[in-house]
């Protein structure tokens, strides 16, 4: 299977001590594709890096302006984009959709890491919801807008329920190749043109699918359960997050940059886990989690405010 993740430079390390964990426990032969959205980097370093790293797997690594050239749009909409556009070089019937950040843990099938299609983040809305704002969960309602337009411009049924907007993210590539077909993606993304900047690709795609999930046994306003990868961002017990990285249960970890900021004094306690406990290069280890780079990036980015949830929704980037 094809295995996707758009970076940049912030997320050089972090890329390359994924792209060490897949070559380290990912089982079978898979062909990675990095997307270079936006780099101050030449470009033959980033090949020269991951090709060294990469001897289980194929690797192909593409500059994002090759795929589509948007460079009037935000850098986190330029990355949704490219993650639809990559699918007219895939081959295989499905795609798996990577954060930059996500990180394996250990020896892991592709067939059981995530879920067939999407996700297992799925939320089950109260019984009897029809619009969308009643079936989107509380942590998405950011999107409504966004929603809403896509419904109106495809004319498609509303979902009854949807996916959290996370990786790892299985994508269906007849369904993207439709995507594509059928919208001006770069207009439907355009916060200039429709005035709406909270857009996810995930939303998106999930108008586009007919994957069915049986929700039965799961309770209302609920997350489905049995996701095996674990996303950090915010959580103040350090102890529970290391047991966690630890559980054999959990096939990968997802680190949000706010995480690492916030946990400065606190993040040698992961690194030694990751290096000592799960067996990740030490020196890639490091750089990726250097946590005076992530809080300057942070701060630089967010304006000081560190959890402003309510600006970014559930994007978990």
């Amino acid at each position: 299977m094809d295995i996707v993740t758009v970076t940049c430079d912030r997320d050089y390390y972090f890329s390359l001590l994924q792209a060490y964990s897949i070559n380290k426990f990912l089982k079978g032969k898979h062909t990675h594709w990095i997307i270079v959205e936006n780099s101050s980097r030449p470009f033959n370093e980033w090949e020269k890096s991951f090709r060294e790293l990469y001897t289980s797997h194929s690797v192909n690594i593409i500059q994002g302006q090759e795929l589509i050239l948007a460079n009037h749009l935000p850098g986190y909409i330029r990355q949704q984009i490219l993650k639809f556009v990559i699918s007219e070089k895939i081959t295989s019937d499905y795609y798996l959709l990577l954060d930059s950040k996500d990180i394996l843990l250990r020896p892991t099938n592709i067939s059981d890491w995530g879920s067939i299609e999407g996700n297992n983040l799925i939320y089950k809305p109260p019984s009897g919801s029809t619009k969308i704002n009643e079936l989107l969960a509380p942590e998405l309602q950011v999107y409504a807008r966004f929603a809403f337009l896509i419904q109106k411009i495809t004319g498609c049924d509303i979902p009854r329920w949807f996916w959290a907007p996370s990786t790892p993210f299985r994508c269906k590539t007849s369904n993207v190749k439709n995507i594509l077909q059928s919208l001006d993606i770069t207009s439907v993304f355009d916060p200039y043109i429709t005035n709406i900047k909270e857009v996810s690709e995930f939303i998106l795609y999930r108008f586009f699918s007919d994957f069915s999930e049986d929700l039965g046994d799961i309770p209302e306003n609920f997350w489905s359960k049995g996701n095996n990868t674990k996303f950090l961002w915010a959580d103040i017990d350090i102890e529970k997050d290391l047991s966690l990285i630890r559980n054999e249960f959990y096939k990968s970890v997802s680190f949000h940059r706010w995480y690492i900021a916030n946990n400065a004094k606190r993040i040698d306690k992961i690194t030694n886990t990751l290096i000592d406990d799960i067996g990740l290069e030490p020196n890639l280890t490091i750089k990726a989690f250097d946590a005076s780079y992530w809080t300057m990036q942070t701060m630089h980015e967010r304006g000081h405010n560190l959890f402003d949830q309510f600006d970014i929704g559930f994007r978990l980037d």
